[in-house]
């Protein structure tokens, strides 16, 4: 049985919008549509709190969201997700609890994977598990690199 042309050519998208996705095919993409959890959220609606027990990572479609952290009362914002960025991968990676809180600065929707989607079809989660490896090997990186940076007071002796 062929798929619709139209499921098809929007899973086709989503792999190429996607970097976490690179690597399958169209087929596993049309899977990972349908059997993942579709998810909207409203302007300033909160996806997940930081602390929450969690196993799915969400991939961004459309809108924009904001991770921020709550310290000490604080709220510090880290990071603003657009199309086509994950978040919530270190669920899936370790399980837990969240790291951080994220909330739709603007309407957004997304698709959600959880770790027993990711048993069930072992070639997408083999791909999903690599690209997440890969996509936090390159923050560890840029972490590392701004730290070994030396501000140029730090630079003189006494």
């Amino acid at each position: 049985m062929e798929q619709p042309a139209a499921a098809a050519s929007l899973a086709l998208k989503l792999i190429e919008l996607a970097p976490v996705l690179t690597g399958l095919d169209q087929a596993e993409a049309t899977k990972l549509m349908k059997f993942g959890r579709k998810a909207t959220w409203k302007q300033d609606e909160r996806v997940f709190y930081q602390g929450a027990d969690a196993d799915e990572m969400f991939i961004l479609l459309g809108g924009k969201l904001i991770v921020w952290l709550d310290a000490m009362g604080i709220d510090k914002p880290i990071a603003t997700l657009k199309p086509g960025n994950n978040f919530g991968e270190m669920a899936i990676l370790a399980g837990g609890k969240r790291g951080a809180n994220v909330s739709a600065v603007v309407p957004s929707f997304g698709i959600s994977v959880n770790t027993a989607m990711l048993k069930n079809f072992p070639n997408i989660g083999l791909v999903i598990y690599k690209n997440i490896a890969r996509v936090a090997l390159e923050r560890q990186n840029m972490v590392n690199a701004k730290a070994a940076e030396t501000p140029k007071d730090e630079t003189k002796s006494e």
